[in-house]
């Protein structure tokens, strides 16, 4: 009983000690909190706390603060003091450093703990990191079925590539599609692009695109349409994207008869993608390429998928989509719409 009587005073006193030493904010509504104050920046205070991690404090509601070690500090005069910040009751902050510093909480615009972590250079260095151009590519395979101008099962690949940087980007694409029904080939097609895009102030961006594809069951030899225009930022958010373009474009297509057809057209399209949560994503595309001459005349092709990740760092993928083909004019024998549905596995890199 002596022992635990002399243990439980010792030990309260350690806790005491402990959270003697951590940093304090008093708020403008009364309250104290213990913890260590990681950054003020943009006016707020990040506080990490030992029983809610790290919150966010508005700087105008902070009446006080102090740190028990060394911090530095960014003030609206442009000095940048560092030392151990002392709160004192009613009267302005204390920089205990090699040059101590006194000044009013209004006036601190920064603080930071490590001389490495000032917001300004990290901001800059993320500046300088979006800008900087870099490869995003991917592979996939997939298990299809189809219906339309045929009924089957087979396998598909793409290769897809992203080079580029936030302002900038080309992207570059290629797949090929084959299926047998019963020894018979039912569906040989091979589609290839390419586009450029630029951004334009926030939301409005260029872009210049050329398509290509060639489907041995539609008896196209070569299909290309090749466009530009200008896309539009609809919606930008963390977790939800929203794009949505218009242009002029020039459709060719030459088929194994030795008959060709071509003429300008109007390129629409839309890009859309959603983070459901940390697993989920939908990802879809809509493009639709009316001809000038007759609006009857178009073209819709869409693409819309579930993507989840089966590998730690997300490198694999699964998607599984559906994808149509619509041709208001097909070739003679032909059906207007062909339908895909397939299970993709997706690995990307950098």
């Amino acid at each position: 009983m002596n022992s635990l009587s002399r243990i439980l005073p010792c030990g309260l006193a350690l806790i005491l000690s402990h959270a003697s030493l951590a940093d304090i904010v008093r708020t403008t509504g009364g309250s104290v909190l213990n913890g260590r104050i990681e950054v003020i920046d943009k006016g707020t205070l990040k506080l990490e706390t030992p029983f809610a991690g790290t919150i966010s404090i508005e700087l105008e509601k902070v009446a006080s603060f102090s740190t028990d070690k060394e911090a530095f500090l960014r003030l609206s005069d442009g000095s940048e003091p560092r030392g151990r910040v002392e709160e004192r009751a009613g009267q302005s902050l204390l920089v205990e450093g090699p040059v101590p510093a006194v000044t009013p909480k209004s006036a601190v615009l920064q603080l930071w703990r490590a001389a490495d972590a000032d917001p300004d250079l990290i901001a800059e260095k993320k500046a300088a990191e979006a800008l900087r151009k870099k490869w995003k590519s991917s592979i996939s395979f997939d298990l299809t079925g189809s219906s339309g101008n045929a009924d089957d099962f087979g396998l598909a690949s793409q290769f897809k590539g992203v080079y580029g940087n936030k302002r900038e980007q080309t992207k570059f694409h290629l797949s090929y599609h084959k299926s047998q029904k019963s020894g018979e080939t039912t569906t040989d097609e091979t589609e290839a692009g390419v586009e450029h895009s630029s951004l334009i102030g926030d939301i409005l961006s260029w872009y210049v695109k050329a398509d290509l594809e060639s489907d041995k069951l539609e008896e196209v030899d070569l299909r290309s349409t090749t466009s530009a225009g200008i896309k539009y930022t609809l919606l930008k958010r963390d977790n939800q994207e929203l794009y949505t373009r218009s242009g002029i474009a020039f459709r060719f297509e030459d088929f194994n008869d030795g008959t060709s057809l071509d003429g300008p057209a109007i390129d629409f399209g839309l890009e859309y993608s959603y983070q459901l949560n940390s697993f989920l994503a939908l990802v879809s595309e809509l493009d639709y390429v009316p001809s000038v001459e007759d609006f009857t005349d178009f073209r819709i092709t869409q693409d819309t998928g579930l993507e989840m990740p089966i590998s730690k760092g997300g490198r694999w993928k699964l998607r599984l989509g559906l994808a149509n083909d619509y041709n208001s004019r097909p070739v003679s024998g032909k059906k207007h719409l062909d339908l895909r549905y397939y299970t993709r596995l997706v690995y990307s890199w950098e």
